[in-house]
């Protein structure tokens, strides 16, 4: 594996880490709300915030409700 695509870790094994979730919730045409337009924005979500947060190693889930 080539070393930048290895996950980046600032700490080391014993620092303590706590978890945080941010919930974003919006309303989406019933006709625009596809899998296709919840993946196209997961992965918009992921692409930006991995710039931000890379060494944090984010999480972008989503599900219609």
């Amino acid at each position: 594996m080539h070393q930048d695509n290895k996950i980046r870790n600032p700490h080391n094994e014993n620092t303590a880490m706590r978890r945080a979730e941010i919930a974003i919730r919006f309303d989406v045409a019933e006709e625009e709300a596809s899998q296709n337009f919840m993946d196209a924005l997961i992965g918009s979500l992921k692409r930006d915030l991995k710039k931000d947060l890379g060494a944090y190693n984010p999480e972008v889930e989503g599900k219609w409700l």
